[in-house]
């Protein structure tokens, strides 16, 4: 999937190279996460954590792959720093 990010524009890059997780989901994660130091979690709450860390590591490689591509292209990355 991240080779079709090449076909992007530049304004798509862009956005893509802000995504970031919901304040919903970073809330949640830091709720789990609190739970989890204190008295453990369900298997349920256990697949959430699984399922945003996944989500957030898809993000950062997406992220990463957009600002490349931005870069190749000549763009100002000021603006992501």
């Amino acid at each position: 999937q991240l080779a079709q990010l090449a076909f992007l524009s530049d304004e798509e890059l862009e956005r893509a190279a802000r995504t970031r997780l919901s304040e919903k989901e970073r809330g949640h994660m830091e709720t789990l996460s609190a739970k989890q130091r204190g008295q453990g979690l369900t298997p349920t709450e256990q697949n959430e954590v699984e399922a945003l860390l996944n989500r957030y590591d898809w993000q950062i490689l997406l992220r990463a792959e957009a600002t490349r591509l931005l870069k190749e292209r000549g763009r100002d990355l000021t603006l992501f720093r």
